[in-house]
């Protein structure tokens, strides 16, 4: 996308998005944008909950999976590796409703009368290892998001959002607590370690089955 182009794009969603004077709500959301609310529930683990309008999203109409897709429209980018989707974690916890999940910027709130579509909200949760979490959008995507955080112990009733458009990446969002690298339980070893056996007994059997025709 061009310069001159993303600027039109951005202009074009802020005018949908902006506050009538003498208001006291917003202008319904543009239909084609899609909403990622980072929450934080006040333990080591985070989530992010992705909302779109799929039936007004042409991009999403047409995915044999919308949930997916919209999964793949953002991606995590830690201070060091490789970004990627919260579809790569696997099937998010969908549901389907009218509204935004509150708190929510004030911009994206529907005005009073006005008819509410039906919305898809797919939710990934992940215990982040590192900090701060920045968030961007592939290049040439065609989606535009409105990202926001929400830490559920000091609740903003009115929390900023950043407009992405594709090749953007988000400010920093420093967690609220300390994170730390995923540690393996004793469950967790002790699979992995029959595991191990196992892969190794079946790998002996099939060396004797085999010494034992080549002696026959």
């Amino acid at each position: 996308m061009t310069r001159v182009r993303r600027i039109c794009v951005a202009w074009f969603l802020l005018g949908t998005l902006c506050i009538p004077p003498f208001g006291s709500s917003a202008r319904a959301h543009s239909p084609d944008l899609l909403t990622a609310r980072l929450v934080f529930d006040g333990g080591p683990e985070v989530s992010l909950e992705i909302t779109a309008d799929v039936a007004q999203t042409p991009w999403l109409r047409d995915a044999a999976n919308p949930a997916q897709a919209m999964g793949s429209a953002i991606r995590v980018a830690p201070p060091q590796g490789r970004s990627w989707s919260p579809s790569e974690l696997g099937p998010p916890q969908v549901s389907l409703h009218q509204g935004f999940q509150h708190p929510a910027p004030q911009s994206i709130a529907h005005e009073e009368g006005d008819p509410k579509s039906e919305l898809l909200t797919a939710a990934w949760k992940w215990r982040p290892s590192v900090s701060p979490l920045r968030f961007e959008v592939p290049k040439d995507h065609p989606a535009n998001i409105l990202l926001w955080a929400v830490n559920h112990r000091s609740p903003d009733p009115s929390p900023k959002g950043q407009l992405l458009l594709a090749s953007d990446k988000s400010g920093p969002f420093e967690l609220p607590f300390r994170p730390t690298p995923l540690q393996w339980n004793w469950k967790a070893r002790l699979a992995a370690s029959v595991a191990v056996c196992g892969i190794a007994l079946q790998s002996l059997v099939i060396f004797l089955r085999f010494r034992r025709r080549r002696m026959a």
